[in-house]
């Protein structure tokens, strides 16, 4: 039986790894459709659009991805020559994942005949979505810019990109669009004027015109919107991350005129009675051991680099208070113990999450095809680096507290002013 096509061709602008528009494509209706299928992704960064491509390509194998696919993952077989595999999927992945950068005459250009291509076969039945890089506005980029002497944040081309998502916008003239940024762009200000007050009257004005819609708040009272009120917390709708995210989605003023019912439902306001911590998904995750980034890099080398960093500390530095110099020595001889219980664990990756995990949200992450877990790997580390985290677990253990740069011995002299302390002896 040959799927019906898609309803809606989908637009996605500063893709980066292309959540926005998983979500779009992966969408189910009641009768088992999909009506939205991605057209097109631009995103400039390299790693990110990799992810995004991969994702384009996958979605090619609407019966379930290839076999090889897992096989490539689960390490049974080498990465497979997949433009040589599938050549029609990879060619048509490569012509809607597009990595290029916004705002350049030539990407201009190549948009601009896609989106008059869609716009001729579609019609009316297009949706756009993006998220304009949010560094500018993020409350950890606008103190790092502070720092800056010569920082002018109304010279910063970073504020304004959101007028190509506009641009396009206007060009492509939607059903409707999904802009995503960080919840600093709600405090965050250019020349004098809050920025998310410019943007929200550039997107109502934009093209047709636009209804704006928050997913959090009434959407029948839109004289009394507020701008938090577009802010999406992840952890009520079930998601185990503190993740809170401005979303503003836009319906065309025809569609809003002519349909009345439009915006009912829209709303996201139905929350779950549970919100699962991060740990509910984490503590399935195999714990792995820190790698070596020079020399050999076996579980004998690693045990010996931290036996020695134990060594260097058996006589506690100076800046260890008196009263405590006791317990400091009793927690290196903890963790040389420790070691001498256990072996190191191996380098594994299998597939598990918490045991206190939800039901859906367990369903929803695994498959059932995967036996290892993708990307699951520990960074490298010089050995001076291992003794310098050694000391700063050891000290936050006793202490309750990270170390500051000057409670290091000399012979562990830190690199930079933080240390995350973590509880590395406890993952030996």
């Amino acid at each position: 039986m040959r799927r019906p096509e898609a309803r809606f061709a989908v637009v996605d602008l500063f893709a980066g790894a292309g959540g926005l528009g998983e979500g779009f494509a992966s969408y189910t209706d009641p009768n088992g459709h999909r009506p939205y299928r991605l057209r097109l992704s631009v995103e400039n960064d390299p790693d990110a659009w990799a992810t995004l491509y991969l994702r384009h390509f996958l979605r090619r194998f609407r019966d379930g991805f290839p076999t090889e696919y897992y096989e490539f993952l689960n390490g049974d077989l080498p990465e497979p020559a997949w433009a040589r595999l599938f050549p029609r999927e990879t060619e048509s992945a490569r012509e809607e994942a597009l990595l290029l950068e916004l705002g350049k005459p030539a990407t201009t250009r190549k948009i601009s005949a896609i989106i008059e291509r869609l716009r001729s076969t579609h019609g009316p039945r297009t949706i756009l979505l993006g998220g304009p890089p949010c560094q500018g506005y993020s409350l950890v980029g606008r103190a790092r810019n502070a720092g800056k002497p010569d920082y002018d944040a109304n010279e910063d081309p970073l504020l304004t990109l959101y007028r190509h998502y506009c641009r396009i916008l206007e060009r492509l003239e939607p059903a409707a669009f999904v802009m995503e940024n960080v919840k600093g762009i709600l405090s965050a200000s250019l020349r004098g004027r809050k920025i998310f007050a410019t943007v929200r009257r550039t997107l109502e004005k934009t093209g047709p015109g636009y209804t704006l819609c928050p997913l959090t708040a009434d959407t029948s009272t839109p004289e009394n919107r507020q701008p938090a009120d577009f802010i999406v917390r992840a952890e009520d709708h079930g998601i185990p991350q503190a993740r809170h995210r401005v979303i503003v989605v836009g319906i065309r003023n025809d569609l809003v005129r002519d349909h009345g019912d439009l915006l009912d439902g829209l709303s996201l306001q139905r929350r779950r009675d549970r919100r699962p911590p991060a740990g509910s998904v984490l503590d399935g995750m195999p714990f792995l051991r820190s790698r070596l980034s020079r020399g050999r890099d076996t579980a004998d080398d690693w045990l010996e680099t931290i036996r020695r960093a134990a060594k260097d500390l058996r006589h506690p530095p100076t800046t260890v208070r008196h009263g405590l110099r006791r317990s400091f020595d009793q927690e290196v001889r903890r963790a040389l113990a420790a070691l001498g219980r256990h072996r190191t664990p191996p380098i594994t990756r299998h597939i598990r999450v918490g045991r206190s995990c939800p039901t859906a949200l367990r369903d929803w992450i695994l498959d059932d095809r995967l036996r290892t877990l993708p990307n699951n790997d520990a960074r490298g580390h010089m050995p001076s680096d291992v003794r310098r985290y050694f000391f700063a677990a050891v000290w936050a253990t006793v202490y309750g507290k990270s170390p500051k740069a000057a409670d290091f011995p000399a012979t562990l002299a830190p690199k930079h002013r933080n240390w995350a302390s973590g509880a590395f002896v406890d993952r030996f």
